[in-house]
């Protein structure tokens, strides 16, 4: 079998899990913190000083003012930002999940997805998948897109959930029309195999645009693949072999032999 034809076989039978980068972006976290505010006044809030000193870099500044507003859900997530990863200070994982945990249960959204994550593959605690989809769920529920991807994997494969590949897509489709490229992915893929979906390899092609624009080069070499047997798209070999370099650009070592392939026909 080709391994054109074998990639398109393995995706009819499952979609391959990606695995979840435990990464906290600054932007996340400035959102987070201009739309629950501690000052009722027009004046910065204890939260965005904290964020602006994190964002400069200046460490020992955010936690000076984190660790004189102990209770906030924010500060404790920065403060277990910074002993977890000894940012300014010397590393103390196990100070840093404890305030992870604070936060998650004071209803903080990334460090509920941060602690879900570490449930989830077992990293640092015990494996528990049922206490990772319940720390997805609860910052899925605050609109935090990479924890809606988290519950959509989790109902599709599964997952400390039951199998329910219907309500992945609806968390999927959340996630992406927050521009998530691996929410944008896992669904394309699911409409290219039909898979809990009606097969819609137009509306596969146009997920995987986009979450190539996001860098994904999976979604990069799939689209090289649907050009160059013209699904959902007009077979164009000139365009596949753009996409394939485009995969290969983002990191997509997969890619390379289906271009060797495609340019030896």
């Amino acid at each position: 079998m080709e391994k054109k034809d074998l990639m398109f076989a393995k995706m009819r039978k499952t979609v391959s899990m990606l695995v979840v980068l435990i990464v906290m972006t600054l932007t996340a976290s400035i959102a987070k913190a201009e739309s629950t505010p501690l000052s009722i006044d027009d004046e910065i809030s204890v939260v965005d000083e904290a964020l602006e000193a994190y964002s400069a870099e200046d460490f020992a500044k955010c936690r000076m003012i984190c660790e004189q507003n102990p209770e906030d859900p924010m500060c404790q997530y920065l403060l277990g930002m910074i002993y977890f990863y000894g940012l300014g200070t010397e590393a103390n994982f196990e100070k840093g999940l404890e305030l992870f945990s604070r936060s998650a249960e004071n209803g903080n959204d990334l460090s509920q997805y941060f602690m879900g994550s570490l449930y989830k593959w077992g990293d640092l605690v015990e494996q528990d998948l049922e206490k990772a989809f319940d720390l997805f769920s609860r910052s899925a529920a605050q609109g935090y897109a990479r924890s809606q991807y988290a519950v959509a994997v989790m109902y599709h494969f599964g997952q400390g959930v039951e199998k329910d590949v219907e309500e992945a897509i609806r968390w999927y489709e959340m996630a992406s029309e927050q521009e998530d490229g691996d929410a944008q992915l896992n669904l394309g893929i699911i409409y290219f195999t039909g898979e809990g979906a009606e097969q819609n390899y137009t509306e596969a092609a146009t997920l995987f645009h986009k979450a190539s624009s996001h860098g994904n080069g999976q979604a990069s070499c799939l689209l090289g693949m649907m050009f160059e047997d013209g699904l959902g798209v007009p077979k164009d070999w000139e365009m596949a072999e753009v996409w394939y370099n485009i995969a290969l650009e983002q990191g997509y070592e997969d890619a390379r032999e289906l271009l060797d392939n495609l340019l030896n026909q």
